[in-house]
């Protein structure tokens, strides 16, 4: 067996093996189990669209031209994967594929039998084999390899498991070995935890891969997440028609960072942060410079004429050569730029945040937190980690520029905060909550006053 392989005749292409079609689906975004009767609309939404593509004919001359182009597909000696990655003469994806449809034409396969070979090797050498759907899917943003009988998915907010697995443990591994190789990485041991991007492999989405090791993980087996970054993003108007924001959200966020607040989006993981920063992106004056920083390949814009997007470079395989966020950011203080785009705070350059902010940068950033408060009190404790001598008091004063914060919950903007600085007296920042106001229509000031419409008019508001 190989890495989809299987002689079983209800397995799906090249291997990914079916559990049995009275096995329900269970949400566990809000930790209960689905009734029988609602879990068969969940599993009709995800797996009845992949039916067609994991039920291949049980002929047994099928089965045999199969099993044989899977054998050498999976022979070691063939090494077809490292042909396939490095673009070697008659390994192009055409020529590759023309040979195989030779090869099943020529052992006598229906038209219909071939295409379904030619659709699972292509996915296999150059797509991501058994979860190529899963791929393909715009609802799913998150699949997760956590071992070869377990691949979990995130739709459309929701986690919910699949019905698709890898043949055997081997099979896993060298699925894996094969998109670590692809990206030019490894699973050394010094390389146990690491994040990278593809940008090439997904005609619709940037992929980011968070690959953890047998080292690390306690079951003995890697783990994989992937994270689908749409490659035509979504604009206010996608995230409208997605009930992501009401037209009133939209409007006033558009002003705040038109007229040069700063922003702060907060909320758990995969509420929404980074797709409404991507948003919010496309409506920077094109009169202000701006340097976007971030870990990942997540956040861009092709329409602003000094926008400049940098990453993160990790030391990889054995090297000492790496700038993390802080060192960008650093980079950023020096240049000079008039906005300062940090796609996500989660450790020391949390401080670099706070010098930008303080010294008159407009900014925007993200943070995992469960209300606006936590927010703030998070990248405090980053920045003081960074810099132990300094007290709270003084980050708090430096990053109270953060004037606008948006906690999004369950893909859904659920609170809009102003922040009106730092109160030395209280020791605490003075926020208020004009979710309603702006939600209602109403204007708001600058410090999160509801502003009547004749006093709005004379104040040109």
């Amino acid at each position: 067996m190989g890495l989809f392989g299987s002689k079983k005749k209800n397995t799906g292409y090249f291997g990914d093996e079916i559990l049995d079609q009275d096995e329900q689906f269970t949400e566990e975004a809000s930790g209960t189990e689905k009734p029988a009767e609602e879990n068969k609309v969940v599993d009709d939404a995800i797996d009845d669209s992949y039916e067609d593509e994991i039920t291949k004919s049980g002929d047994d001359l099928f089965l045999e031209v199969q099993n044989k182009i899977l054998s050498d597909i999976n022979n070691e000696e063939n090494a077809l994967f490292l042909k396939v990655r490095k673009k070697e003469p008659g390994f192009t994806r055409n020529e590759y594929l023309a040979k195989i449809k030779k090869q099943c034409e020529d052992e006598g396969l229906t038209e219909t039998q071939t295409e379904d070979i030619l659709e699972s090797v292509d996915k296999m050498l150059w797509g991501f084999g058994i979860i190529d759907n899963l791929i393909a899917d715009p609802d799913i943003s998150d699949i997760r390899l956590i071992d070869e009988n377990n691949i979990r998915i995130k739709k459309r907010g929701k986690r919910y498991g699949t019905k698709l697995k890898f043949v055997d443990y081997k099979s896993y591994i060298q699925f894996i070995d094969h998109i670590t190789m692809r990206n030019q990485t490894n699973m050394s041991i010094s390389n146990a935890a690491q994040v990278f991007t593809d940008k090439d492999s997904c005609k619709t989405d940037i992929l980011r891969f968070s690959l953890v090791s047998q080292n690390l993980n306690t079951n003995g087996h890697p783990t994989l997440l992937i994270r689908k970054i749409p490659k035509q993003k979504k604009t206010f108007e996608k995230l409208l028609a997605d009930n992501f924001a009401t037209p009133e959200q939209v409007e006033f966020l558009k002003k705040r960072w038109k007229e040069g607040h700063s922003i702060l989006i907060c909320g758990p993981n995969g509420s929404g942060k980074t797709t409404l920063t991507n948003a919010i992106l496309d409506y920077t004056p094109h009169d202000k410079s701006c340097d976007v920083i971030q870990e990942s390949e997540e956040l861009y814009c092709d329409s602003h004429p000094e926008m400049l997007f940098r990453k993160i470079v990790q030391a990889r395989n054995e090297s000492a050569v790496k700038y993390d966020l802080r060192d960008v950011t650093r980079l950023a203080l020096m240049e000079s730029f008039d906005i300062i785009v940090i796609g996500e705070i989660k450790g020391n350059e949390a401080a670099q945040l706070g010098q930008a902010t303080y010294t008159g940068s407009q900014a925007m950033t993200t943070v995992h937190s469960n209300s606006a408060p936590e927010a703030l009190e998070k990248i405090i404790d980053y920045a003081m980690d960074a810099q132990q001598n300094m007290t709270r008091e003084h980050f708090a004063k430096q990053i109270q520029s953060l004037d606008t914060i948006v906690f999004v919950k369950d893909y859904h903007i659920a609170q809009i905060t102003i922040n009106n600085g730092w109160n030395k007296k209280e020791q605490d920042f003075d926020l208020r909550d004009v979710t309603d106001a702006v939600n209602k229509g109403q204007q708001v000031s600058d410090n999160g006053d509801v502003i009547d419409v004749p006093q709005a008019q004379a104040e040109g508001i």
